[in-house]
């Protein structure tokens, strides 16, 4: 089974991630706030984690947000995050953690700049390094200025 406490542990000693309390054992919930001098500045990302013993965990970001990384218009019942570490065919609980999989999270709110680098097949299709900054900032504005 994925270690729960690893994640847990990470998220407590990080003040910018708060831990949603959740009545299961398999499922893990938390926002990630935007910080300083990013399109994501202030906001509240709130990701959901759902485990099924080793198997590939379902991964999603429960807010919208313009980025290339995440596909805003995915249906709720499928994960809507594109990278490396939770690609189906790279997942390997022997060498993926969930706190790998927080930290990864976290670092797709907290990006720094350049921001459209090594985004070659962006998963948001619309999104382009002409319209990322401005538009990321304005969704941040109106979709994540708030905590659910």
């Amino acid at each position: 089974m994925l270690n729960f406490v690893d994640a847990i542990s990470y998220i407590s000693e990080n003040p910018n991630i708060y831990l949603i309390p959740t009545d299961t054992y398999d499922v893990l919930k938390f926002y990630v706030v935007g910080i300083k001098d990013t399109p994501y500045e202030g906001g509240f990302f709130k990701f959901t984690v759902i485990t099924d013993n080793n198997n590939y965990p379902f991964i999603r970001c429960d807010t919208l947000v313009w980025h290339p990384n995440i596909d805003p218009m995915m249906p709720k019942t499928k994960t809507n995050i594109c990278n490396h570490i939770i690609n189906v065919n790279n997942w390997d609980p022997e060498k993926n953690s969930l706190k790998d999989v927080v930290k990864m999270l976290k670092g797709l709110i907290h990006m720094e700049k350049p921001y459209y680098i090594g985004c070659d097949h962006p998963l948001n299709d619309e999104l382009t390094p002409k319209n990322f900054e401005h538009k990321a900032k304005e969704w941040t504005v109106k979709f994540a200025s708030q905590r659910d």
